[in-house]
């Protein structure tokens, strides 16, 4: 199997299941001493080892829900068994399980750590009921989450910013649930097995055959790990993206606005301001806005914020997203768009279109009329669908 080498020379491995499989854990340490390899750590996904000279050695784990005392491992140590390792599985959500790992030499003539496997069966049940626990707060977790959808796809600003801007606690907490949740199920399910096994009256395989297991395991844990890895990524990436300032572009970088102020006043104009700014935002969608100002004697201005949308679906959210901070407006019946609509406010015409997978909210103060930005708006939707 792979190993990995620290820097302070400890070697780590891949477990060949999980954490919760004491009985294979148990024959695998055995056998990675007769290969002078002893455990000092345990995770979640490997083990970090210590090289030294090979050795003969049995191994056997206790389930705690605390620690032991020291006059608890002295009597331990007085029947033969040493202490080998000691981990705490802390990403138990309610209760946090100790996993003790005694050690002595094979075939020493020593009393067994458990005499009793309806004694060790009731020292699992910590084991079980911490998993039955987790798993039930992770459940009503998920169940939580999926009312929170169902309310964020109700109301339409919502909707629009989790499609738009991307939530990181809309897309990433959910999954993050459910990978917790098959780690508490995973365990619950380990303890059950192991639990029947003891309360049948059989002591646990100390040489549990685990290569099988490993391939199957090894894919397990990493793709979990894996997982965990990429969405923590996708968080930060969100996280930063949504908060990211839009950049402003010179004009001579950008590409031909949708739109000219000139187009709506019908004649050449003095432009004093122009400007452009393109967002890719974390879901795919392409923000586009520019801004044109001019005047000598008034001040006429124009600005268009266009969105484009990954799939077709998704823009009706977008157009109704934006239609709810509007103070009412007119509908426009327009062949050539799926959705048009006008309004007047503070002395400026507002227009909201919607075409395909584009979708444009137009800003305009001057004396013409902005419904002359349909027929422009509506070729250049076709050219930009046709080209892709």
């Amino acid at each position: 199997m792979s190993d990995w080498t620290g820097r302070d020379g400890v070697i780590y491995r891949w477990l060949p299941d999980g954490p919760y499989h004491i009985d294979r854990l148990e024959s695998w340490f055995s056998d990675l001493a007769a290969e002078g390899l002893y455990p000092v750590g345990l995770g979640i996904a490997r083990a970090a080892l210590r090289r030294d000279a090979p050795r003969r050695v049995q191994y056997r784990c206790d389930v705690r829900t605390r620690l032991l005392t020291e006059d608890e491992l002295a009597l331990f140590a007085g029947c033969g068994w040493k202490m080998a390792l000691r981990t705490e599985l802390s990403y138990g959500l309610l209760q946090s399980i100790y996993l003790y790992f005694f050690e002595t030499e094979e075939g020493a003539p020593v009393p067994e750590v458990h005499t009793d496997p309806m004694e060790q069966a009731e020292s699992l049940r910590c084991l079980s009921r911490a998993a039955a626990k987790d798993l039930g707060v992770l459940l009503a977790a998920i169940g939580l989450e999926v009312l929170l959808v169902l309310r964020t796809f109700a109301d339409p600003l919502r909707r629009f910013q989790a499609l738009v801007n991307g939530y990181v606690h809309f897309s990433v907490v959910p999954l993050m649930w459910l990978v917790l949740a098959a780690f508490a199920l995973s365990r619950w399910r380990t303890a059950r097995r192991l639990r029947r096994r003891l309360a049948e009256g059989q002591p646990l395989d100390h040489h549990a055959p685990y290569r099988r297991r490993w391939r199957y395991g090894t894919m397990e844990v990493g793709w979990r790990a894996a997982l965990i890895a990429v969405l923590a990524a996708l968080a930060v990436v969100q996280y930063l993206m949504v908060r990211e300032p839009v950049y402003v572009l010179p004009p001579e970088e950008t590409a031909p606005p949708v739109l000219r102020l000139a187009q709506i006043e019908g004649g050449p104009l003095y432009i004093q301001d122009m400007n452009a700014s393109d967002l890719r935002t974390s879901t795919g969608v392409l923000t586009s806005y520019t801004y044109e100002s001019a005047g000598r004697d008034r001040l006429v201005s124009l600005s268009i914020l266009r969105y484009e949308v990954p799939f077709r679906w998704e823009a009706p959210y977008v157009a109704d997203g934006l239609l709810s901070k509007w103070n009412g407006g007119e509908e426009l019946e327009v062949p050539a768009m799926d959705e048009a609509w006008l309004t007047e406010e503070n002395g400026a015409q507002r227009l909201l279109v919607r075409t395909g997978r584009y979708v444009f909210q137009l800003s305009y103060t001057g004396a013409g009329e902005l419904t002359n930005a349909l027929e422009p708006l509506a070729a250049w939707a076709q050219a930009r669908e046709a080209s892709q």
